[in-house]
């Protein structure tokens, strides 16, 4: 969801995009094969160095959720390989904060569409930045910070 932004999201990074779609097709159809009654559990981990990640899985795939980078990081069938990319060094850093150069953690991550409205790099103070997790019956909601160049918010 996302709050006061017309032209809205899609997912991945530039090294990415392509496999973002392919898994989370994969991890839909997953699901349908599985059926209604399949229970989602939810446990807080320490995922490649970052505190606090959040691993979410029912019996046939699951995804770790960090929110120190607002993004999700591993994808997957269970005790399967990670579907998405990520960068092999950048474990546990935290995040762009606005500063520096842009990070390429990797995983799958908000994208705001069209590109050709905000230019590179995208938002720091979005992408990257420590999101909110908030953990619900189904789920995790991640809630990003007020973006510094739009003044909005966005809710994953």
């Amino acid at each position: 969801m996302m709050r006061n932004l017309r032209d809205t999201a899609g997912a991945g990074d530039r090294h990415n995009g392509c496999m973002s779609v392919l898994s989370f097709l994969l991890a839909g159809a997953s699901l349908l094969q599985v059926g209604a009654q399949t229970e989602v559990t939810v446990a807080s981990e320490n995922y490649r160095g970052w505190a606090g990640s959040y691993r979410l899985s029912n019996n046939r795939i699951e995804m770790v959720v960090v929110p120190q980078i607002g993004r999700i990081m591993y994808l997957g069938f269970k005790g399967g390989k990670n579907l998405l990319w990520e960068h092999p060094s950048l474990g546990g850093v935290n995040g762009n904060l606005g500063q520096g150069e842009y990070q390429y953690f990797g995983g799958d991550k908000l994208w705001v569409a069209p590109q050709s409205n905000w230019n590179w790099p995208p938002d720091q103070s979005v992408d990257g930045a420590p999101w909110e997790a908030k953990s619900t019956q189904d789920g995790i909601i991640l809630t990003s910070p007020v973006s510094k160049k739009w003044g909005v918010q966005f809710e994953r």
